[in-house]
């Protein structure tokens, strides 16, 4: 790697952490959401290719991502973090299932569902005049 690449990359991982740190939690949750599901689409398709190294990577980054999200639900949130918990569950799941079974179609279903998630925060973002 040439010394202007290496300068190139390191300006660009710096840009992306201070995006990181200063980005609202409603977008950053957006960008978790989206996240996951391009992590569960990969690892259906790396299960279906038998690529066991990119589904325990992508299911792996999928897992933490919603384990993460479960665990920074508000209690005092009522029926929508309960409902939230019940989504997210279902994904932990389908997740689990998908990688225990070589079951593409677990994995899509938690992907289908993360997606529809994202899809209606986006909307609600872009109604208040935020990012989506």
């Amino acid at each position: 790697m040439t010394q202007d690449a290496a300068g190139y990359l390191q300006a660009a991982r710096r840009y992306r952490e201070m995006d990181m740190m200063t980005a609202r939690p409603e977008v950053l949750f957006s960008r978790l959401l989206a996240r996951a599901v391009s992590r569960a689409e990969l690892g259906a398709r790396a299960i279906e290719a038998g690529n066991w190294v990119e589904v325990a990577q992508s299911l792996g980054s999928v897992q933490a991502i919603v384990a993460e999200l479960r665990e920074t639900l508000d209690p005092a949130g009522g029926e929508v973090t309960a409902h939230l918990d019940r989504i997210y569950v279902f994904c932990q799941q389908e997740l689990l299932r998908g990688a225990s079974r070589k079951d593409g179609d677990a994995v899509r279903n938690a992907a289908r569902v993360l997606s529809e998630l994202h899809a209606a925060w986006t909307e609600m973002l872009k109604q208040r005049g935020g990012e989506g």
